[in-house]
């Protein structure tokens, strides 16, 4: 066979080939495809196009588009123009997912699959091979998923991800000129809730005040949950605090008529707000300060509401570093720069004492003068599972030494079924617990529970550092950080 005959048969070989692929696709009814001649533009396609649009390609060498960009749904146009960009250039494999209109005027989310051929021993493609699906079941159960990972699931809100990095782009995008406010929400009185009544309770107190928020803000506000029992408000375009507060106020005062299976279980919202730009050009200096009018806030009471002030930039953390620091640095003759630093420091001087009881003593005194709190103290589990009274410490003598603590069971329950750590208020803790520790109903108090596993002798410990006469305010750098130094403790007691 000459060269020329063998060349006809190829080429008529081909086509009868494509058109074979043609009627065998043409059998599906889900797909569309088409064949593209990148040299002449020329554009063949199978049945199930129209069948599947109404009307079939644009057929036009001179231009890149098979679909009129009239029927490109706008929120896809950009990924549809760069589909067209690589039907062009005629380079690699490629895909998309992208909203047509059919001649019906509704819009089919349709896959577009794209796929570059060449004749043999030829280093550039001269035609594009492409199928279309409908992909709309698939996009229903992407979209549903996509949902899912965006939002909290108990409460339909945002997550802290998404929520965080919506409001980071709308303070990026905005100008000084504009004004933006940053609500921090504080469930209060739910730790108790959930360890009284039980986690399924605590979960429908989060919901009731998660829904009377979302009541309340409007439609374009963000809302999101935090973690447990925090939640946040993104408001744009606002200056006025009298209108914030005035909404946060019918927040509280829905969520104290609101009834849990019949039960009104007095819920309420601590609340700290901050404004952009005035209190911060980014949102984690926002929020930083939005939190900080939040704990000023819980410490003059539940249920209020606060506007940043500077004097509320950790107050009381700083004035305590600088004592610590003050009083650690004084025997050392250092300054310790942080907290960690100051940390690490009270664990050399343990490792290193003589006397390590006393060191002890000396830690936890330097603490209650530091904090200006009424007592730091330790209890050890004995054997019979009472708590007896190892070490104590007071900045003043206000109030009496802890005794042992007997025939208190619940208590000890209550504690170790609560988190390794947390901070209880006068209204937070329940009546008989308070009734068992034998103390008014005032003050605050920070408690760290130290585990066996982490008890140098196998027991278990548990911290107090209370303010139950003085007022406190126990920021989350107090408790990051007396929570280390018990850690620390807890590796020498014996």
């Amino acid at each position: 066979m000459s060269s020329e005959n063998e060349s006809t048969y190829k080429y008529i070989g081909k086509e009868a080939v494509l058109e074979n692929i043609y009627k065998t696709i043409s059998l599906f009814k889900g797909a569309a495809v088409f064949d593209i001649e990148l040299n002449s533009g020329e554009i063949k396609c199978c049945d199930n196009f129209v069948t599947f649009f109404g009307y079939p390609p644009i057929v036009d060498g001179n231009s890149p588009f098979i679909f009129d960009l009239g029927n490109i749904h706008k929120a896809d146009m950009d990924e549809y123009l760069l589909f067209c960009t690589r039907l062009v250039s005629g380079c690699g494999d490629y895909s998309i997912i992208v909203r047509i209109k059919n001649s019906k005027g509704q819009f089919v989310c349709s896959l577009i699959e794209l796929s570059s051929r060449s004749d043999i021993g030829a280093r550039i493609p001269d035609r594009l091979i492409g199928r279309i699906t409908d992909f709309t079941e698939h996009y229903k159960t992407y979209n549903e998923v996509l949902h899912r990972s965006k939002i909290d699931l108990l409460t339909g809100l945002y997550n802290k991800v998404t929520g965080e990095t919506i409001v980071k782009e709308m303070i990026e995008k905005s100008g000084k000129n504009t004004s933006h406010a940053l609500i921090v929400f504080d469930i209060d009185n739910l730790k108790i809730i959930n360890d009284s009544f039980g986690h399924l309770l605590g979960d429908s107190v989060i919901v009731s005040c998660a829904n009377i928020i979302k009541s309340v803000f409007r439609d374009s506000d963000i809302i999101s949950r935090f973690g447990g029992d925090e939640l946040i408000v993104f408001i744009s375009q606002i200056q006025s605090e009298e209108i914030i507060k005035s909404r946060v106020d019918k927040v509280n005062s829905l969520l104290k008529a609101k009834t849990i299976n019949d039960v009104n279980y007095n819920m309420s919202l601590s609340s700290g707000i901050a404004f952009y730009p005035r209190h911060g050009d980014n949102f984690i200096t926002l929020y930083d300060n939005a939190d900080k009018a939040l704990y000023q806030s819980k410490r003059e009471g539940k249920g209020k509401c606060l506007v940043y002030n500077e004097k509320y930039s950790e107050k009381y953390s700083m004035e305590s570093f600088e004592l610590l620091n003050n009083l650690f640095g004084e025997s050392d003759n250092k300054t310790y720069s942080s907290t960690m630093d100051l940390t690490n420091s009270i664990f050399n001087s343990l490792y290193g004492s003589e006397d390590v009881k006393q060191s002890i003593k000396h830690v936890l005194s330097t603490i209650a003068q530091a904090y200006d709190i009424d007592s730091a103290v330790i209890y050890e589990c004995d054997a019979q599972g009472s708590f007896n009274l190892i070490y104590s410490a007071s900045s003043s003598e206000r109030r009496p030494a802890y005794g042992k603590f007997t025939d208190y069971n619940n208590l000890i329950d209550f504690f170790r079924k609560s988190e390794d750590s947390s901070v209880y208020t006068a209204d937070s803790l329940p009546q008989e617990i308070w009734s068992q520790l034998g103390l008014d109903r005032a003050g605050v108090f920070f408690y760290f529970l130290l585990h066996p596993s982490l008890g140098s002798a196998g027991s278990e410990y548990l911290f107090l550092y209370d303010s139950f006469i003085t007022s406190r305010t126990w920021s989350r750098a107090d408790i990051a950080f007396l929570s280390s130094v018990s850690k620390q403790i807890g590796l020498f007691l014996r």
